[in-house]
């Protein structure tokens, strides 16, 4: 595997997780308070 694409991988997964961060505790609220 080269360098680069392991980067590209390392950065995807650290941009997914920070994504997850920020939405995930919102759609968390959302669901608790529709019900």
């Amino acid at each position: 595997m080269s360098l680069s694409l392991k980067l590209v991988i390392i950065l995807d997964s650290n941009l997914a997780f920070i994504i997850g961060c920020r939405f995930y505790p919102s759609i968390l609220t959302n669901t608790v308070n529709t019900q």
